[in-house]
């Protein structure tokens, strides 16, 4: 973020601003190429050692998510001081409609191309030129007041509704520091792998709880250790139906015979288990029983359990929860929810690192027309 500052004699700028305004540079590949960048100057140029100390190194918001996640606490705009809303992607703004040239100039000759890709270069210049009215200056301050109030009612909002936890967030380090063996960067806005929650381990806390309580809450006349096991039951059921209701899509657009004979022992399997989750629905959701009994008795979905509705907590909505003292449930069942969307997510990380390890690998030991065909 450099500063804007008038045509005049250089020695009439003001000193003092040139020292406050910060100093940010953006690259894709800052995040390599700011390791040596002090010590490279200290070498070639040691007269500008003070002034490149003092750049912010940034990596555009967009490319940043390309890279490693200590790479997002290090060098995204979001995590940095003064940094503000500056997300660093505005030179590739032209690059979708430059894309549009390839089959343009594929077959071009080189000058030939080259002419074209000048013309619309200038093009694309001079219609900023030309729309430099409604983008001045003034303009962009005038933008930028409005969206401080709004930002700041926002924030003065947020720091009433957790007003007693402001201290104690005050007192925290904002920076991020590299810690431990793995190198990983440790900071407030990064959670704590060990500390995320699954689904299991949520479920077993739920269950630990219940043994373990001095005081007995009205849980619908039930344990929280049985309401733990009836809302993880009932949340493997959703999760199966989910699995089964792709098969069915899939089979329905390339029909396989093999396929149809796993989707009816699935529905089969999933028909008994929600048979008998019923039962421990009966026991936890008294209040819904006529809704249950309703669906039960008009065979909508006696052959498609897996579109067949559960009842969960989670499917009423706020004032029905209330009407039908489901509230303690739907806590529960949060509880499980959380930990199983980071379960989900944990599922994609693996997946993606597995697909990126197989990518690297093929490219530097499978390489030829030998090993890549059949």
């Amino acid at each position: 973020m450099t500063a804007l500052l008038p045509a005049t004699d250089p020695d009439k700028i003001d000193q003092g601003l040139l020292e406050m305004v910060s100093r940010m540079v953006s690259y894709d590949a800052m995040c390599g190429w700011a390791v040596n960048l002090v010590t490279r100057f200290e070498k070639h140029h040691p007269e500008l050692v003070p002034l490149i100390k003092r750049i912010v190194c940034l990596i555009p918001l967009v490319h940043v998510h390309n890279h490693k996640d200590n790479c997002t606490y290090c060098f995204a705009s979001i995590y940095i001081k003064h940094a503000g809303h500056f997300h660093g992607e505005t030179t590739e703004h032209y690059w979708p409609e430059c894309n549009q040239l390839g089959p343009q100039t594929r077959q071009m000759n080189n000058g030939h191309r080259q002419d074209t890709l000048i013309d619309h270069h200038s093009d694309w210049n001079w219609k900023k030129v030309a729309n430099i009215e409604a983008t001045t200056l003034e303009n962009d301050v005038a933008y930028a007041k409005r969206l401080f109030l709004h930002k700041r009612a926002h924030f003065q909002g947020l720091s009433q509704l957790y007003a007693d936890q402001v201290p104690t967030w005050d007192k925290m380090d904002r920076n991020s520091h590299v810690k431990g063996p793995d190198k990983e960067v440790r900071c407030v806005y990064r959670h704590d792998q060990q500390k995320v929650p699954s689904q299991s381990a949520i479920y077993q806390f739920l269950l630990y709880s219940e043994a373990h309580r001095k005081e007995k809450a009205d849980l619908n006349a039930a344990g929280l250790g049985k309401v733990a096991v009836f809302l993880n039951e009932g949340l493997n059921i959703a999760r199966l139906q989910l699995e089964l209701e792709a098969l069915v899509k899939r089979n329905r657009l390339h029909p396989l015979e093999s396929e149809r004979v796993q989707i009816n022992a699935d529905r089969e399997k999933l028909r008994t288990r929600i048979s008998k989750w019923r039962s421990l629905q009966k026991a936890q959701m008294t209040s819904i029983g006529d809704q249950v009994l309703k669906q039960s008795v008009s065979k909508a979905f006696a052959d498609a359990p897996e579109s067949e509705r559960l009842f969960l907590p989670s499917e009423f909505s706020p004032e029905e929860r209330l009407k039908f003292d489901l509230i303690t449930l739907a806590r529960a069942e949060f509880q499980l929810r959380e930990g199983a969307a980071f379960d989900a997510l944990r599922s994609v990380r693996n997946i993606v690192k597995t697909l990126g390890t197989i990518g690297h690998e093929k490219k530097t030991q499978d390489y030829g027309q030998m090993r890549n065909t059949r």
